[in-house]
């Protein structure tokens, strides 16, 4: 049975809501070259195009699989997927704990294609859309990012604090990486001893709403899917230019490694702990996306068209600090809109997994060639190159706006028909009453 809501909030729902936020931050293990950038690539040995392509390793299979994986949540159990993500993705941690070689390491980074990109996103998106009504999205979907951010923010800092200096040896990151694998393969038990699955409506739909292969077309001819796919897109593009910004402060104002790792794990996690709750609710109050997505990625594109115009001098390195948290506490308040058109505009619970998973397909497909480009850009330009980040990440804002002004427009014709079939019924049911 699917958990209500109501006005009582989210309290009955809170375990589900931690383990499955929980479970998405297995994404750091992922992510380690991306938050732990410099010392991840002081111990490894790579260049920064090197650093891209383990990526573009992981999206070679991952883009195309989100499809999958959607068709796969919609089929089976959401648990299920969920579990086997997180804790087969631990064990790939483990392993990458060893430091291998390049070539080992691009391998890992393909089985996480596997092990992300095929189980995780769609079912766990699946998950959190079930715990309520559209009323509630935006706290759930708010309140979820912040858990995933008190987590990991508190695991990156933690670590960073504990190795100090030692972070960018062998040793010290090793440890950095065996602490990611432990805690989430904690994470994954727990999932499966402690979930209920059938509670919150996570299991396979009813018969009546087996998911077949022609799914794909319905959801491919639904405005909902490529939505999501633009804002998705456009979030992407930015947040994956926006991780740059943690080497760019160690090479053009000087900023020492572990305080890298320390910016890294606040830019992406620590600012959203405040910030996707506020903006989630903020979102439910005013009832649509739109409109806050307007009034905070606005402001935050001109922040950061002024950043990459600040001198590369240490004497600025406050200040343009300063304003990259400010421009990332801002555009984070609507980070939650990629996940808001599937309720805003009421599409099929049954198609939901389907949808997400063609959605992120497009959504997230530069990870087979941005990452790598830039990486390319830096290695070729050095500090230089930071100008073409700067560009990507004005571009992703553009095209996020852009997938919310369809949002919007899609709202406001659902909006109109769905008054013009009231005022339908009350006409025929006023002749009835006449008759």
């Amino acid at each position: 049975m699917r958990a209500t809501s109501g006005k009582r909030g989210l309290r009955d729902r809170i375990i589900p809501l931690f383990l499955l936020s929980a479970a998405v931050s297995v994404v750091n293990i992922l992510f380690l070259p991306i938050i732990f950038y410099v010392p991840f690539q002081a111990v490894f040995e790579l260049s920064n195009e090197q650093m891209g392509s383990l990526l573009a390793a992981y999206a070679s299979l991952a883009v195309p699989g989100y499809v999958v994986g959607g068709w796969l949540c919609d089929k089976f159990s959401s648990k299920t997927l969920v579990t086997t993500s997180v804790l087969s993705t631990s064990l790939l941690g483990f392993w990458m704990s060893t430091i291998p070689s390049y070539n080992t390491l691009l391998f890992i980074f393909f089985l996480m294609s596997i092990t992300l990109g095929l189980f995780l996103w769609s079912a766990q998106i699946k998950c959190l859309r079930m715990l309520g009504d559209n009323t509630e999205q935006g706290r759930i979907f708010g309140y979820s990012m912040a858990i995933d951010g008190i987590i990991s923010a508190g695991f990156c800092l933690g670590l960073a604090y504990l190795i100090g200096e030692n972070i960018d040896t062998v040793a010290g990151f090793r440890t950095v990486i065996l602490g990611f694998s432990g805690f989430f393969f904690l994470v994954g038990l727990g999932l499966f001893f402690f979930y209920d699955n059938k509670k919150y409506g996570t299991s396979s739909s009813d018969d009546s709403e087996r998911i077949t292969f022609k799914s794909l077309w319905n959801a491919a001819k639904m405005p909902v899917t490529w939505i999501i796919a633009m804002i998705s897109f456009g979030v992407y593009v930015e947040s994956t230019a926006l991780s740059y910004m943690s080497p760019y402060l160690n090479a053009a104002y000087g900023m020492p490694v572990v305080w890298t790792t320390a910016f890294a794990a606040i830019v992406r996690y620590g600012i959203k702990i405040l910030a996707a709750p506020i903006g989630g609710l903020i979102r439910d109050k005013i009832g649509r996306t739109a409109p806050l997505v307007y009034s905070t990625v606005t402001p935050a594109l001109l922040i950061i068209i002024i950043l990459s115009f600040i001198p590369r001098d240490h004497k600025y390195l406050i200040l343009v600090i300063s304003l990259i948290f400010l421009a990332i506490f801002i555009s984070r308040l609507s980070y939650t809109a990629a996940n808001m058109p599937l309720a805003e505009l009421k599409a099929p619970l049954a198609l939901a997994g389907t949808i997400t998973g063609l959605a992120l397909m497009f959504g997230y497909c530069s990870d087979l060639f941005l990452p790598k480009l830039i990486g390319h850009f830096l290695d070729m330009y050095g500090v230089s190159g930071y100008n073409y980040v700067f560009g990507i990440m004005v571009i992703g804002m553009m095209i996020m706006l852009t997938g919310v002004f369809w949002l919007n427009y899609e709202s406001k014709k659902l909006i109109a028909r769905e008054k013009s079939e009231h005022v339908q019924q009350e006409d025929l049911q006023a002749n009835t009453n006449a008759i």
